[in-house]
């Protein structure tokens, strides 16, 4: 923050609260407002902009005078280097100097003055449109696109069905203050195209002093607490997946132990700058320096210090120095301390790069613009279209103190985005995995269905022990470490299949998959996808997981239903209406609870691709003449421990079908 009072007011929070701050979205005071024109012919656009400005308020202005050859538009042209980026001059543009000169004559004279609107181009914006060519909405899109803005295009990138377009914008700076009322005044040249699914003309207000926010934010947990009750404790600290429900990091990692294979996922930590802690140089690729003897007793945690550190031990500590081994401790970590303004900018230097990136952010972006529609946040603040453009995965804290039901119409963001294909919203449980679960009174939640899933934080009873700067750990809590549990279990998946979790719609597909649903009751409706739990998440994803009544996991090659649409009944609502009919190509998990004396099913579904996954309440299936309790509810083939015998859903613990989507070949219609 800039002003002395709110940094001064932010530092009490702190120490009321150390682990529970998060940055206020208050007003960002700044010089200008930067113009940015996306659109297929950024000539026209100009002039389109300024016509509009020029009615409603004052527009900076300047005179030339012309010289041999010169003819106004021309000049014009020149003088705000609208050559430079090899754009001509617009009908548009000669109906501005036009209405700023109303007596020129034509043809001007040599040596005449000529008043023309001083908002030269001041820089290039490159951009990206992202579109799944599964999708046929998306794929007409995709072909569109690239036939109207083709002079302007880039590049393009394919990950799986993903399709990732670049293109080349221009940019101008209105040099008028951020106030109130300019913003008002300057959003009216704003205008949205589906197509691009951005504001291919789009107002950016540029601060003066850009500065990073501040952010909020047997187990090691267990560990440090023997620790902190000496003598300390002889037995080897346990790793970071043990607070997911594991025993173990994964072997199928070994593909990725060296930092640096292009094929490998990259963390990219958008927070504080992480210190050089000798558990963290691996992933940080910096020079060997000496252990680390200073962490039990643990050193006191400064949030406004600790936090990036932190978070990164958790994520990918090598565990040799300290004992407490991260998810991902093979994969590499770019920490970047930037400001919300530059994620645009650092995106950008992502894009081409070859491996998954997963982007984690435990913060709240600065926001001065209304939230208006529920479309809106997917467009404000600036940054947000870039996100949604990118190929990578978003991983973002829903955020704690003050506790927020976050809505679609909420200006927190981006934890208001959690139903986007490439961002995960997490907020923290209590007794995680046990039948009282629960999302803590501190921890932010949606009953819209924008948080994707809870996992552990710790508490202020018992935080979590990890690196704080380059020779110490400390403990915290709070959804920023309940954050980086997942970010650095989703980097580990993506380190054992790497050809296969291409892009972040993908592996956000599957951790809502392997997610136990949140207990029926208050906590269901809090979370969409459930509780983030290690037990399948490292297992093939393109296989079908299989776990029926009183056996083990087990997987199979092929997996086809003996129905082409499921329905569903509601188990907790008598006069709840019937749910589906459901593809059962939307399928992505099915799972048996038991809830009080009633038994039923909890099934995750997709009702659109591209879509985010629902989670059913507690269910029965519906029979009908398609299939009935005689008749199963699908066929398993191909697998060398399941037996090749139609299955009835009664058997049923869990089912997850591989990635790649369940079939229905003629052959095996209803099962015949």
């Amino acid at each position: 923050m800039r002003v002395a009072v709110v940094l001064a007011m932010l530092l009490l929070a702190l120490a009321i609260e150390p682990a529970a701050c998060q940055s206020d979205a208050g007003s960002l005071a700044g010089s200008s407002f930067q113009i940015e024109f996306l659109g297929k012919d950024p000539s026209a656009d100009w002039a389109k902009t300024v016509l509009t400005l020029m009615k409603t308020g004052d527009v900076p202005t300047s005179t030339l005078t012309l010289e041999k050859g010169q003819d106004p538009c021309n000049a014009v042209l020149q003088r705000l280097q609208f050559d430079k980026y090899h754009l001509g001059c617009s009908d548009g543009m000669k109906e501005v100097i036009q209405q700023l000169n109303p007596s020129l004559p034509s043809p001007s004279p040599i040596g005449q003055e000529v008043l023309y609107p001083d908002l030269p181009i001041t820089k290039s914006v490159p951009w990206r449109a992202a579109f799944d060519s599964a999708i046929p909405e998306d794929n007409d899109r995709l072909v569109k696109v690239r036939e109207l803005w083709r002079k302007r295009k880039t590049g393009e990138k394919a990950a799986g069905t993903q399709r990732t377009l670049g293109f080349e914008g221009v940019a101008v700076e209105l040099k008028v203050p951020t106030s109130p009322e300019n913003y008002k005044w300057v959003e009216g040249v704003e205008k949205f195209n589906k197509d691009i699914d951005r504001f291919e003309t789009r107002a950016v207000a540029k601060e003066s002093n850009p500065t990073t926010n501040p952010k909020y934010s047997n187990t090691p947990i267990d560990w440090a607490e023997s620790c902190n009750a000496p003598p300390i404790p002889v037995t080897a600290a346990p790793p970071y997946i043990s607070l997911l429900n594991a025993t173990d990091n994964p072997s199928c990692a070994a593909a990725c132990s060296k930092p640096g294979n292009p094929s490998c996922p990259e963390i990219v930590l958008v927070d504080q700058a992480v210190d050089p802690h000798p558990d963290l140089i691996t992933a940080l690729r910096k020079p060997n320096i000496s252990p680390a003897n200073n962490w039990c007793p643990f050193k006191k945690y400064d949030e406004t210090k600790n936090h990036g550190t932190h978070l990164a031990g958790i994520m990918v500590s090598a565990g040799a120095a300290t004992g407490f081994r991260g998810l991902a401790p093979n994969v590499s970590l770019d920490s970047q301390a930037i400001a919300d303004a530059a994620i645009t900018k650092l995106l950008d230097t992502k894009a081409n790069l070859a491996g998954m990136k997963i982007y984690v952010y435990a913060g709240k972006f600065n926001n001065d613009y209304s939230i208006t529609t529920s479309e809106t946040r997917r467009h404000k603040p600036p940054q947000v279209e870039d996100m949604l453009s990118s190929q990578g995965l978003w991983v973002v804290a829903a955020g704690q103190q003050p506790m927020v039901d976050i809505g679609r119409k909420t200006a927190d963001s981006p934890m208001n985005l959690g139903d986007q294909k490439n961002v995960v919203v997490v907020t923290a449980c209590d007794n995680c995995y046990a039948t009282g679960a629960s999302v803590p009174d501190w921890a932010s939640y949606s009953t819209e269905g924008l948080v994707t899933v809870a996992a552990p934080g710790g508490s202020g009873a018992r935080q979590i022990p990890s690196t704080i700067d380059a020779s110490s750990l400390g403990l915290a809590y709070g959804t920023s470490q309940s954050t980086a549990l997942v970010a650095g279990l989703l980097a580990e998946m993506a380190s054992c299949y790497p050809q296969r979790y291409v892009n972040g719609s993908l592996l956000k597909q599957r951790l809502e998959a392997i997610a136990k649903p949140a207990p029926t009751g208050d906590m269901s409706s809090k979370v969409s996808a459930g509780i983030v739990d290690a037990t399948f998440a490292y297992r093939d994803p393109d296989t079908q997981l299989l776990k029926l009544a009183g056996e083990t996991v087990k997987s199979a090659k092929n997996l086809w239903f003996c129905a082409e649409n499921i329905r569903l009944k509601d188990l907790t609502d008598e006069d709840a209406l019937e749910i589906g009919p459901i593809s059962v190509k939307r399928i992505r998990a099915i799972y048996r609870e038991i809830a009080g004396n009633r038994s039923g099913w909890r099934i995750k579904y997709q009702l659109k691709q591209g879509e985010p996954t629902v989670t059913s309440p507690l269910v029965n299936f519906v029979t009908d003449v398609s299939w009935g309790p005689d008749k199963p509810l699908f066929y398993v083939e191909g697998s060398t421990d399941l037996p090749s015998r139609p299955i009835q859903i009664d058997e049923v613990e869990v089912l997850l079908p591989g990635l790649a989507g369940g079939s229905i070949p003629p052959a095996f219609q209803g099962c015949r």
